[in-house]
């Protein structure tokens, strides 16, 4: 079967957390394997691939996968909208220059990535296309317009949105929130998220020697002149996001 639901957001929002948070449930099954990115890298595997990961759902009710899909309308999102209209939709946001910044030293680690953080980040500011698949710093934070084509193609209904903060301030509202979204019993779900297995953080660690690469994730913080600059340039895009979404976004915009 295909899925009914699909966590998304755009690299670095925290989509894996927040699958990983839902499918602990009993009436919810996540598919085989971490980020699938059938819509966007595998779409030429054709939909018997897709469909082989959810194979095993069994007796639940809520069947998905969690890739951050949110970003330019064509061609996964498209795609998404054409082979998935009725599925449930859960998109996990953050602060855009926070999300860039992590995104920058994500492709730092990976030697992607050579310059400086505001030269890289103003590199894409304004483009009318995509620059690259991993050097779209800018862009991927430009949410409003994603999400309005959500809406507009499957309905706003469907499109449910929180921020990284509504998991970090009360967890347990922001998960039943979701698990009632998609359609299960969110009193049957459970807030502590059981621990990777071993045989993952074994993979994740050869993986990580063989590229010559460290697994720690840490970097430097951002300058706060940095940020409050970088933030300006977001201005329009998180007004017309907090139009959308009908919050108060003004501590995203608030200099620090």
């Amino acid at each position: 079967m295909l899925p009914n639901f699909l966590i998304i957001g755009s690299m670095k929002c925290g989509t894996s957390a927040l699958y990983r948070a839902v499918v602990n449930h009993d009436d919810v099954f996540g598919a085989k394997g971490k980020e699938l990115h059938y819509f966007d890298r595998n779409y030429e595997k054709g939909p018997d691939w897709y469909m082989a990961h959810f194979a095993d759902h069994g007796e639940a009710t809520a069947v998905g996968e969690g890739t951050p899909y949110l970003s330019d309308e064509q061609p996964s999102m498209g795609r998404i909208v054409s082979d998935l209209p009725h599925a449930k939709m859960v998109a996990i946001i953050r602060q855009p220059v926070d999300r860039a910044y992590s995104h920058y030293w994500h492709n730092r680690r990976r030697e992607r990535e050579d310059r400086p953080f505001v030269d890289a980040f103003t590199t894409d500011v304004g483009k009318a296309e995509p620059i690259g698949p991993w050097m779209n710093y800018w862009r991927l934070g430009t949410y409003a317009r994603y999400l309005k084509y959500l809406s507009d193609k499957i309905g706003a209904e469907q499109v449910h949105v929180l921020l990284s903060e509504d998991l970090r301030d009360d967890r347990a509202a922001a998960m039943r929130e979701v698990w009632r979204h998609i359609g299960v019993d969110p009193d049957r779900g459970r807030l502590e998220v059981p621990p990777r297995p071993l045989w993952k953080k074994a993979y994740r660690a050869s993986k990580n020697f063989i590229k010559g690469r460290s697994d720690d994730r840490s970097y430097p913080p951002i300058e706060p002149a940095t940020r409050n600059e970088l933030t300006e340039i977001y201005r329009s895009d998180i007004l017309e996001l907090q139009e959308y979404l009908k919050r108060d976004l003004s501590a995203w915009l608030r200099p620090v």
